[in-house]
């Protein structure tokens, strides 16, 4: 029985040592950052590659944006329309309208119903990072009530509007952007 005993317990050492060492070989083989350029980051003297930034200024705001997110109505659907007409050198006028479809899910050609004035943005200051052009703004609205809003391209068709405050809630546009992928479908409309 003891021999039994010693021979399960030798066994026993035996695949704890050989699982050790295998352990000890791993570990040496990986860890630490040693990136020779042909993983995953590029080879020294090529930078990464970066989203463009979208065009910024007025111009690159005038026109007609449709909002990504469908509103059913009964058999059809529609969604929101805003309409942007430069009115100054940092200034736009802002129009709501709606885009209305037959179809329950804002799928065919749609009919635009008539834009209704809402106020005016003055452009206070803009930024930029890889994939966004913010614009932040100072908007009266028709009723004499200010408020505080951010524009922002992320790409020549892809025009976002979120609130915001003054003094600002965001520092840069990367956290701008990284509150509109908050709700993306709300705050965010296509060029039409």
């Amino acid at each position: 029985m003891q021999a039994t005993v010693m021979n399960e317990e030798k066994t026993s050492r035996a695949g704890q040592v050989a699982a050790a060492m295998v352990l000890a070989l791993l570990a040496a083989c990986g860890g630490g950052s040693d990136d020779d350029g042909g993983g995953s980051n590029p080879p020294p003297g090529n930078p990464p590659p970066t989203e463009p930034v979208p065009a910024s200024g007025i111009p690159a705001l005038v026109g007609d944006w449709v909002q990504r997110r469908c509103t059913q109505l009964g058999t059809s659907s529609a969604r929101t329309l805003a309409r942007f007409t430069q009115t100054g050198d940092a200034t736009v006028t802002y129009a709501s309208g709606l885009v209305q479809y037959a179809s329950a899910n804002c799928t065919g050609a749609g009919t635009v119903l008539p834009a209704t004035t809402i106020g005016s943005i003055q452009i206070t200051g803009v930024k930029t990072a890889p994939g966004i052009a913010a614009h932040w703004g100072r908007q009266s609205l028709i009723t004499g009530i200010v408020s505080y809003t951010v524009l922002s391209k992320l790409s020549d068709n892809e025009l976002c509007m979120i609130g915001d405050q003054n003094p600002t809630l965001f520092a840069d546009a990367a956290s701008v952007l990284q509150s509109i992928n908050v709700s993306r479908d709300a705050s965010c409309y296509d060029r039409r």
